[in-house]
């Protein structure tokens, strides 16, 4: 650091001892008495500030600590009872400080607001505090692996809101504690989802009233106990149970039948306990992967044959449960089994029985490439010789009396279990060689990892040597780091190994992205995101628990770091009290004289600093005004931007075509919106702002500077800027599907189900809060809307529209004084009485949102507010009875909308009329989580399009999603796509004199009664006549004409239907044609968005054939429809109907059918060819391909015409034309005929009887 620098470093410094705190008093003073417990706390934990100057680990909202995370810090020290002032403290995460001990204070209970609670791998000793209990909020309590003692405290029954209870790994004792008349107890955690009490010293039974059919427990995991009695009956009661550890306890009787009704159960452990009877019958446990019942006392018994028919089983463990009589054969030929372990337990077996197990194995019945630990069939009772051979067969047979025979092959009586070695290899490329303490990572890049240890305490495997497992566990590692956005370049796994408890144990390594070392921050954030269960691994990893290592490496060092604090204190710290008494003893004098000589000379120093700094600060305000002079950023500068670049304004003209109005794809407060394409394709949203509305060049820069630093998938990113010519625009990305209210409106085309919805909500959720707690500085966002809520190519939701008006600066988070941005009925209420807006302001919008996403209304509709008629709704009952009656149909109809109770009770509390009842964007994310979870759907899945229904997740079908599966880089939209062609041709020739090769003129309705007469019969002639005419793809297309005898026409959305439909103007010159997205269309228009939003896209397809068959002849056109045949389950095939053609195609890209069409077209002599559709990408490439743009209620307005413009003519007919009143009915010709004949013969019967 310069000198230069330095001085300017002191004099911000200075300058800052001016800024006044933004913290709390009250919850300084808790962090500060803290800070004084602890040691080795973060370096940038001085001054008064923690909000303002951002201590470590620290997260405030509204000047008040909201989230502590210190993981993996190396604290050390214990947790005072200070910290219950902290009132709006929400998060505590401490996890992985190893020399953190002593009690945990009853005033935790004080922490009304705390939703996550985690101390994984600390020292904590002493009882559990029975106020814990106190805590109504809290969803994640993990305790585990501490040092805790005493019993669990039955307080914990109370805290109604919990997820996930983890006390394992420690050593508590007593009973499991039930609710009685007057305390409560586990029994009435009905929501809660884990129950991991493992590894404990618990005693007593397991109270029958623990379980019951309310509760929605997946994981039970008790094992390594000291339970007693029996199984109780109830436990089969919890049928979403899906983990069942009871194992290592002292459980004795039968296991009760009522267990095998636990269908969803994938692993169970009910090994090494006294368990007597006949084996249990787990027939009805069809997804039953692991299954260990060793060491029990289970009546001899023969091979239970229903170990044959469960499908999905890879672990059989039953040692020492005496087994008899023979395997069968079929049970070795199960294509997931990877282990047999049934040592000690082939009592009785006989040779032959014992020939089946080995010609199972060595005919390959068990899969070849398992450890030869797999077949462990030690000290059994099997004799005999037999021959022993068979490549690659490894057999323990060790104990065996067959060991003892002469002639036996003396390996298979030795066979040691081998460990697996994996580790997770480089990735194309050679391994660095590093410095001490470094270690290369899987990309070759020598840097200071942060390590831990993965345990699994249920994994549903037991072949360790199948690296597809650890691979897929890497992947999902990265891609939760990435979804995070924390700064990681790769993980590394090495060493999985198992212990007695069957507890898989794998060592990760986590290396930093973009330099050789973590900062603190990122520990701390990787360490939530594993404390916290963020991470979600694959499902056959089952539940686990990191056991993260002390970090030693942070970027600067240690002693840089040590030099930072104590620089820092110098200059922050409030100065030193002097007390009248001086010092004690002899030493008197010469202290007081060092005090003042050390004074002396730090003022004299101060002096100096301060004077340099002031001389170089006016050399630096010369030199920015010349800079200003020359810049049209000002002082500024260039901005420094992270991922985005600087456009010039000619770029951007030759990028929006001129700022084409055709380009214009909006406008809004900022200023209009153009659609430009870069030269790299890429689509970009260009907003230019009005002069009105400009910033100056300061402002800007900033801006533009903190916009570029947002990314997050869930977010619309800055591609750019421009600057220059007194213009200031913005370039963002372009999301292809519109806005959420359009998708809600049916206007998309896209169909919103239930699952999708939530999806959706999660998405817009985890942008909004990256805006609120991990943008640098935060944003608060101020317009959130249904309209501003964006969904790309995979229905991914971002976030869109915000910008410099909404900045939230530390010292401003609660409110900002800048212009109102919001929309009615999404606009907090408090604004009305406080004029602010703060971030749980944009929570109430979200709160709207998420009930527009229920009721599929906009929030004002009608006079009515949608807030007040769900409350209402909900007021009229306790249930959702009368909610439904509001709800979308589209989903409204669907009874099993897993979650809604939860879902809507989110909704309610962001919209409560009071902001401090509100919950964060990062409580809403996690709910919506737990909301997924319930719903049984991987909350970290990509987008919602990968969704399938309820119903199909019920039937067990998937249908087709909105975009279909496609390797392709184009954008499509597959499964959605109709094309229908529609030409106007020359005026028909006359049917008595028709040209040579041409098509017959197709009926239609006149003037003329004598023609009308003969419609019926004319038109199924034609129909006849047109289904055998061989039809070439441009046969309607009569007359080929240059590109100059056409009038010029640069309007890309002018409507076309002057010059297609007005006969006399151009046709006669060039032949219109219009390309029509007919699934768009069936999206769009209600008489079939009906059916095609229920799934009958058959209905909605015929349909819309009969109304464009009726407009073809109406408008003497060509239509020609193509529907994507594998949405629509048919074949590539072609269909001709009277005026129509339907082509069924194979294409999967939106681009590629466009541009084919339009290219033929236009070489067939139609150079005017217009793509009807509301779908952007397919605007877009109809754009590109030079084509115009028709929008679908252009296309349903022309048809409701030309249906009224028949109407008329036959309504005309009807009071003089006895035809005509016969035509009404669409009679066929004969019918006509006769009835015309019954008439003429009653006519004449009635004249001669006159």
């Amino acid at each position: 650091m310069g000198p230069r620098n330095l001085v300017f470093l002191v004099v911000a410094l200075i300058q800052v001892c001016a800024i006044p705190a933004v913290t709390d008093e009250a919850d300084f003073t808790a962090l500060k008495a803290l800070k004084d417990t602890w040691k080795n706390v973060p370096p940038t934990w001085v001054g008064a500030d923690p909000c303002g100057s951002r201590w470590d680990g620290i997260l405030c909202s509204s000047s008040r600590v909201t989230s502590i995370t210190l993981a993996s810090m190396g604290l050390k020290g214990s947790l005072s009872g200070d910290i219950q002032s902290l009132s709006e403290l929400q998060i505590l995460d401490l996890s992985y400080n190893k020399d953190l001990s002593g009690p945990l204070p009853s005033a935790i209970g004080d922490l009304k607001k705390l939703t996550s609670l985690m101390l994984v791998g600390c020292s904590f000793s002493g009882p559990i505090p029975d106020s814990i209990g106190s805590l109504p909020l809290i969803t994640y309590l993990s305790l585990n692996s501490n040092g805790f003692t005493g019993s669990i405290p039955p307080s914990i029954g109370n805290l109604t809101s919990l997820y996930w209870l983890d006390l394992a790994d420690n050593r508590l004792t007593g009973t499991i504690p039930v609710s009685t008349a007057t305390t409560p107890g586990l029994d009435l955690l009905v929501h809660t989802k884990h129950f991991h009490l493992g590894l404990n010293q618990l005693s007593g039974t397991i109270p029958p009233k623990l379980f019951s059919s309310e509760m929605k427990l997946i994981h039970v995991l008790f094992d390594n106990n000291k339970l007693t009695g029996s199984i109780p009956s109830t436990l089969g009661l919890v049928n979403t149970l899906e983990i069942l550890r009871l194992d290592k306890n002292s459980f004795r009787g039968t296991v009760p039948s009522s267990i095998s009704s636990l269908a969803d159960v994938s692993v169970m452990f009910l090994s090494n306990n006294d368990l007597h009877g006949p084996l249990p019958n787990l027939t009805g446990m069809n997804v039953l992967t692991y299954l260990d019942m060793s060491n029990n006392s289970f009546d001899d018994t023969e091979f239970p044959p229903w170990l044959s028919n469960l499908q999905s089983l890879t672990t059989l463990v039953m040692e020492n449960t005496h087994l008899q009589g023979q395997i069968p054969a079929d049970f070795f030929s199960l294509s997931n089994l990877q282990t047999v372990k049934l040592s000690a337990s082939l009592n009785g077996f006989t040779e032959n029985g014992f020939r089946v197990i080995l010609n199972c194995l060595w005919h390959g019945w068990l899969k070849p490439h398992l450890t030869s630990g797999d077949r462990d069939l030690r000290n059994n009772q099997l004799n005999g010789t037999f021959d022993l051979g068979g490549e690659g067969v490894s057999v323990m047979l060790e104990g065996n009396p067959i060991c003892r025979e002469t002639g036996v092959t003396v390996s298979y009586c030795t066979v040691s279990r081998p460990n697996s070695s994996y580790a997770t290899p480089p990735k194309n490329c050679v391994p660095s060689s590093c410095l001490a303490n470094q270690l290369s990572s899987p990309n070759c890049k020598c840097a200071f990892p942060y390590t831990g240890v993965l345990v699994f305490r249920a994994p549903s495997f037991s072949n360790l040597g199948n690296i597809t497992y650890f691979s897929a566990l890497e992947k999902s590692l990265m891609d939760s780091f990435k979804s995070h956005q924390l700064p990681v370049d790769s993980v590394h796994l090495s060493q999985p190994r198992k212990d007695p408890s069957q507890y898989l144990y794998l060592n990760l390594q986590v290396f930093p992205f973009g330099q050789d070392r973590f900062n603190r921050t990122a520990i701390s954030r990787i360490g939530f995101v594993l404390s916290n269960q963020t991470f979600k691994p694959p499902a056959q990893f089952g539940p686990f628990f990191f056991a993260g290592d002390t970090y030693l490496h942070f970027t600067g060092g240690l002693i840089l770091e040590k030099l930072n604090q104590l620089f820092l204190r110098f200059l922050l710290c409030p100065p030193l009290s002097f007390h009248p008494g001086g010092v004690i003893g002899s030493k008197k004098s010469s202290s007081r004289g060092v005090i003042v000589g050390a004074a002396a000379g730090g003022l004299a120093l101060l002096l100096l600093l301060l004077g340099a700094g002031v001389y170089a600060y006016g050399q630096k305000k010369r030199a920015e005004k010349a800079t200003e002079q020359n810049s049209d950023f000002g002082v500024g500068g260039v901005p420094q931007l992270k991922g985005a670049r600087c456009f010039s304004f000619e770029e951007i003209k030759k990028y929006t075509n001129n700022f084409s109005e055709t380009n214009g794809i909006g406008s809004g407060g900022y200023g209009k919106v153009y659609r430009g394409v870069l030269p790299t394709g890429e689509l970009v949203a260009i907003k230019r702002a009005l002069q009105g509305s400009m910033q100056g060049g300061v402002e800007f820069k900033t801006e533009i500077e903190l916009l570029s630093r947002v990314h997050h998938k869930n977010v619309v990113s800055l591609v750019g800027f421009c600057f220059e010519r007194g213009e200031h625009m913005l370039i963002y990305e372009f999301v292809s599907n519109g806005s959420l209210m359009e998708s809600l409106s049916g206007r998309t085309g896209i169909r919103l189900d239930w699952v999708r919805r939530l999806k959706l909500a999660l998405g817009a959720a985890r942008g909004l809060a990256y805006l609120h707690e991990l943008a640098n500085p935060p944003i608060i966002h101020r317009d959130i809307k249904s309209s501003n809520i964006l969904l790309d190519e995979r229905l991914n939701a971002k976030v869109a529209d915000f910008g410099l008006s909404k900045l939230m600066g530390d010292s401003e988070k609660g409110h900002v004084t800048t212009q109102v941005k919001g929309t009615m009925g999404y606009l907090d209420p408090e604004y009305y009485m406080t004029q602010q807006l703060t971030d749980k302001s944009d929570v109430y919008s979200f709160g709207v949102v998420m009930l527009e996403l229920l009721t599929g209304r906009r929030p004002i509709e009608r006079g009515k507010y949608v807030v007040r008629e769900v409350k209402m709704a909900l007021d009229r009952a306790n249930n959702l009875y009368y909610l439904r009656e509001l709800l979308d149909p589209i989903i409204g109809s669907d009874t099993t909308l897993k979650g809604l109770d939860r879902f809507v009770d989110v909704a309610l509390k962001c919209v409560q009329d009071n902001g401090c009842d509100r919950p964060t964007m990062g409580e809403v994310v996690k709910e919506i989580e737990n909301i997924l979870q319930l719903a049984g759907l991987n909350p970290n899945a990509d987008s919602a399009s990968t969704s399938a229904s309820y119903d199909d997740v019920i039937k067990g079908i998937t249908v087709p999603s909105p975009y279909g599966a496609s390797s392709s880089s184009c954008h499509h939209y597959n499964n959605y796509r109709v094309v229908i062609l529609m030409a106007k041709s020359k005026k028909s020739q006359p049917a008595s004199s028709p040209n040579k090769g041409s098509e017959p003129a197709p009926p239609r309705i006149t003037s003329n009664v004598k023609q009308n007469l003969q419609f019926l019969k004319l038109w199924k002639e034609f129909q006849k006549k047109k289904s055998s005419t061989p039809r070439p793809s441009t046969s309607y297309r009569r007359k080929k004409v240059e590109k100059e005898d056409l009038p010029d026409d640069t309007e890309l959305y002018r409507d076309p239907t002057l010059s297609l439909y007005y006969t006399n103007q151009i046709v006669d010159t060039g032949v219109p044609v219009l390309l029509v997205d007919g699934y768009n269309v069936c999206g769009y228009w209600a008489k079939l968005k009906k059916h095609f939003m229920n799934g009958r896209l058959d209905i909605a397809r015929q349909k819309l054939i009969n109304e464009l068959v009726a407009f073809s002849m109406a408008r003497d056109v060509k239509v020609v429809v193509v529907f994507d045949a594998m949405m629509s389950g048919l074949p590539t095939h072609k269909e001709n109907f009277t005026g129509v053609d339907i082509i069924f195609t194979g294409e999967s890209c939106a681009d590629a059918w466009i541009e084919k069409e339009v290219v033929a077209l236009k070489e067939d002599g139609c150079p005017k060819v217009w793509v009807v559709t509301s779908d952007h990408i397919h605007q877009h490439a109809a754009h590109g391909a030079g084509a115009f743009i028709w929008s679908c209620k252009a296309l349903v307005s022309e048809i409701k015409a030309s249906q009224e413009e028949v109407e008329r003519a036959l309504q005309e007919l009807r009071p003089t034309s006895f035809q005509g009143r016969l035509l009404k009915h669409n009679l066929d010709s004969e019918v006509v005929d006769a009835l015309k004949d019954l008439r003429n013969k009653l006519a004449e019967n009635e004249s001669k009887s006159r």
